[in-house]
């Protein structure tokens, strides 16, 4: 899209009219290749017109030169609210050239990209665009939103009120994924949302990394749906298709501990064997981590030696949760504190954390305060040879007597744990509980929630 025009369709030479149509009689125009529709095109360029009277007014009062904005944008003590307003400067002489019918200067594009600053539309201009914009008008909003130099808002989508308009508009603007993606975030009807997903995945650049962020990260967000959904056979069916990647499950896998089957499908159906070797940290049955290796040829998206790797992996897994773990607790553990961020001080913080992995062919679950060992890492790190790894956190209270023990959250290093592992093993982390705190009271919750109470 192209959003170019003058305040005068008439003060254009001929050369400059033959590029460009007047949209009404009051002299407004567009590129020639800018919008089909005139109707369109008129919408937004009244829109255009009130921001070319505002810039021309704001840029007439900053007397300041391009190369003297470029100057102070050089300085590497600029504070951020400085940085903004001043690159703001030059969007806003870049709307000017543009509105006016000129090209932008090419040396003020390559400085910006010295800065990592994209061309973007000024604050004046996304502003009039943004808020003069009709509810539910879908045909401007599909050109405004395939404009790249546009930057998209939520106030934007929020003129969308249904996922028949959300897809009219993204019919329009479907090509620029990030645009569209955004649109997809939104539409409640799951199966819209993947029938739009799989158009922008047809289009997309595959070689630009902001293409595959956005899609990535949209992947994630709609997988997260199915799931909530209860649809786990078609998030299987996506992997199959390869419409989505085992990564964008990666939040819920410890949730599918209970369905260890759907794993192994999943498992089958991707690519990537890292992603496939954390998916198997959820699998604690001995017979489907068999299965697998005997339906080896099942995996045939993997080469030979990724093949390997998540054989080998198996292998191990399938070795450790046959046997009885190692506990180890490597230091004295704290009872909970209060969190001082809680005025009622009825919100306790867990001093502890522990770690699974797998080290010698047995399952070894360590437990120490975070004053001995502040990170899961430097858990691991004192145990030395472990894989498999993964890590939560544990706190325990005293009341009457009796000790309660949480293991809760997961580890940012390295990920979430199983539950049904833990279960698994479950009177040989009480045993070594009892004894290291010393009491015959006790009761252990073991939660896959990310909260602690």
């Amino acid at each position: 899209m192209s959003l170019e025009k003058t305040p005068r369709f008439s003060d254009l030479n001929k050369a400059e009219k033959g590029h460009n149509k007047p949209i009404n009689s009051d002299g407004a125009y567009v590129a020639e290749t800018a919008i089909e529709d005139p109707l369109v095109a008129h919408r937004i360029a009244l829109l255009e017109n009130e921001a070319f009277e505002e810039l021309e007014a704001k840029t007439s009062q900053n007397q300041i030169s391009i190369d003297e904005i470029l100057g102070r944008l050089a300085d590497k003590n600029l504070k951020y609210d400085e940085k903004s307003e001043l690159t703001d400067m030059l969007f806003q002489r870049a709307d000017l050239e543009r509105l006016r019918g000129n090209s932008v200067d090419d040396e003020l594009v390559e400085s910006l990209k010295k800065t990592y600053t994209s061309l973007v539309y000024s604050k004046i201009l996304t502003t009039k665009l943004t808020k003069g914009i009709a509810q539910g008008d879908t045909a401007v909003i599909g050109e405004v939103l395939k404009d790249g130099k546009f930057y998209a808002n939520w106030e934007v989508f929020s003129k969308l009120s249904t996922d028949e308009e959300r897809r009219a508009a993204f019919l329009i603007c479907k090509e620029r994924a990030r645009s569209a993606c955004d649109i997809i975030k939104q539409v409640k009807d799951i199966d819209m949302a993947l029938t739009m997903y799989d158009e922008v995945l047809q289009s997309s650049d595959k070689e630009s990394y902001s293409d595959k962020s956005v899609l990535d990260s949209t992947g994630c967000i709609l997988a997260e749906k199915l799931f909530s959904a209860g649809k786990t056979e078609k998030l299987v069916d996506l992997l199959r298709t390869d419409t989505f990647k085992l990564a964008y499950y990666k939040d819920f896998m410890n949730l599918l501990g209970a369905q260890q089957v759907v794993i192994i499908e999943m498992v089958k159906q991707s690519s990537d064997a890292n992603d496939i070797i954390f998916a198997l940290k959820f699998v604690t049955e001995p017979g489907l981590l068999r299965q697998l290796a005997e339906s080896a040829g099942e995996l045939n998206k993997l080469d030979e030696e990724s093949l390997n790797k998540v054989l080998a992996q198996a292998e191990k897994i399938e070795k450790a949760v046959a046997g009885r773990p190692t506990i180890s607790i490597l230091s004295t553990l704290k009872a909970d504190i209060p969190d001082d961020d809680d005025d009622d001080e009825k919100t306790m913080v867990p001093k502890n954390k522990f770690v699974v992995g797998i080290k010698d062919g047995k399952y070894i679950i360590a437990m120490s305060s975070v004053d001995a060992h502040e990170y899961h890492r430097n858990i691991f790190d004192s145990l030395g040879g472990t894989v498999v790894r993964s890590g939560g956190y544990l706190g325990f209270t005293e009341q009457n007597g009796k000790i309660t023990v949480r293991m809760v959250r997961s580890s940012g290093d390295f990920g979430r744990y199983s539950q049904e592992l833990l279960e698994l093993y479950r009177n040989d982390i009480e045993e070594a509980l009892r004894k290291t705190l010393e009491t015959n009271e006790l009761e252990l919750i073991i939660k896959i929630s990310s909260s602690y109470g």
